[in-house]
C-alpha cells in the first residue's frame, strides 16, 4: 500500500474506484480551506472555521439533503458525471445489435 505524503485531514480530494466502488475522499482541513473566502469560497473575508469536523459533517449534510423529488447536490453531480462520460465517448459504451435489443 501505497504512503500519503499528507495527513488524512489535509488529504487532497481524490475519486478512485476501490473493490468495485466509486470512492471520493478529501481531507476535512481541505475542505474548510476551500471554503475561505482567499481561496475562492463562500465565506466573507473576516470568517474563518474553528470546528473543521463540525464543518465536514454540515457540508456532507448539504451534499445528501433531499429535495422534494429525491436528487440532492451529489446525486445531480454524479448524473452529471455520468452524462459527460455517455457524451466524452466512454470507451465502455457499445451498441447493442439488433437480436441483443429485443431480449
Amino acid at each position: 500500500m501505497k504512503k500519503s505524503l499528507h495527513k488524512p485531514a489535509d488529504t487532497p480530494l481524490k475519486v478512485s474506484i476501490e473493490d468495485s466502488q466509486i470512492v471520493i475522499r478529501m481531507g476535512i482541513d481541505v475542505n474548510s480551506f476551500c471554503a475561505l473566502a482567499k481561496h475562492g469560497g463562500p465565506l466573507a473575508e473576516n470568517l474563518r472555521i474553528n470546528d473543521p469536523l463540525q464543518f465536514a459533517e454540515d457540508t456532507i449534510s448539504e451534499l445528501i439533503r433531499e429535495d422534494e423529488i429525491g436528487a440532492s447536490i451529489l446525486t445531480d453531480a454524479l448524473d452529471k458525471a455520468i452524462e459527460e462520460a455517455c457524451n466524452q465517448g466512454s470507451t465502455a459504451i457499445y451498441e447493442l445489435k439488433r437480436k441483443e435489443q429485443e431480449l
